[in-house]
């Protein structure tokens, strides 16, 4: 079985980077994961995500059919031949809004906790974290990994009703699924620049919504940071100043270059040539180039081609 966790805490001020669940180099490495086991074309095929009436049990249809209804047109999105989802509601212990039984498709059983019968708005976004368990499973992935799983449903498009599901009252914070709200927040805002989509208009909460644009701006720092040509003027001038003190180490016979500039989104090594290494923004793979010259390339994992300055 694997569970999709629900939490109701009093609320407390929470900050950017230290919400409950996984941090950003979890969501990196996920994205990494997904890149390198299911092909750039694979992930390119989910450049738009599931719209907001396909994941709505509707207040005028009845529950089963609708929440079944929902279930399909996740399966659909995530493009899971001959899989079809049964879902009951039923009384489960704190802390579990949903799991699914795995292992015995093409048939899927998805149980709900019934606390949700009155609350009809987050039933797809429960069924978001069950069916991207079924998608792991199906692509022969590791569909236990509960970060993974998350990661899956925001990035190839379905996971966007996850984070909207995380709101905070007078009275208690909740949150659905397994990364925190900046998280998933910075997860769609690495979808939305890599498929130039905004989901903005489908979060209505303002957690959502500030987690979203939290996320989004990291991930567009990310796409801007030198030895990308991109970077702001800056950033440039920190990679010089950098570069050049590395450069005069290597002057002093210094063994370790890389240790005299640090850097969270590059580092330097070797001596002939002296190498930059920094993360794809996209894909989150290791690239390593000569230093000297601006150059465009291509990643070898994602495709994607990046105009760099070294």
């Amino acid at each position: 079985m694997s569970d999709v966790e629900i939490r109701y805490a009093a609320p407390a001020p929470r900050t950017p980077g230290h919400d409950r669940g996984s941090s950003l180099d979890e969501v990196r490495r996920a994205i990494y994961t997904l890149y390198r086991r299911l092909s750039p074309a694979t992930v390119y095929g989910f450049s738009s995500s599931i719209p907001a009436e396909d994941v709505t049990v509707r207040s005028d249809e009845d529950l089963i059919s609708g929440t079944e209804r929902v279930a399909h047109a996740l399966v659909e999105h995530l493009r899971l031949p001959d899989t079809r989802i049964t879902v009951d509601f039923t009384p489960m212990p704190p802390g579990r809004a949903g799991r699914v039984q795995l292992g015995t498709g093409p048939q899927y059983f998805v149980e709900i906790d019934s606390s949700f019968v009155g609350h009809r708005r987050d039933i797809g976004a429960i069924l978001a974290h069950e069916v991207a368990h079924v998608f792991l499973e199906y692509h022969n992935m590791r569909y236990e990994d509960e970060i993974l799983t998350d990661t899956t449903a925001a990035y190839l498009g379905v996971g966007w009703p996850l984070l909207e599901a995380h709101r905070t009252t007078a009275l208690y914070t909740q949150w659905l699924g397994y990364l925190g709200s900046y998280a998933f927040g910075y997860a769609l805002g690495r979808r939305a620049i890599t498929f130039s989509e905004d989901p903005l208009p489908w979060l209505s909460g303002i957690q959502a919504r500030a987690a979203y644009q939290g996320g989004h701006a990291l991930a567009y720092q990310e796409w801007n940071q030198p030895p990308l040509a991109s970077a702001d003027s800056g950033g440039r001038r920190r990679y010089e100043k950098d570069r050049a003190r590395v450069r005069r180490q290597l002057d002093r016979g210094a063994v370790r270059p890389h240790a005299a500039a640090k850097s969270e989104h590059y580092a330097f090594s070797g001596r002939s040539p002296l190498k930059v290494t920094f993360n794809c923004p996209i894909c989150s793979v290791r690239i390593s180039l000569p230093v000297e010259r601006r150059v465009e390339i291509c990643c070898e994992m994602c495709t994607t081609t990046l105009d760099c300055d070294t």
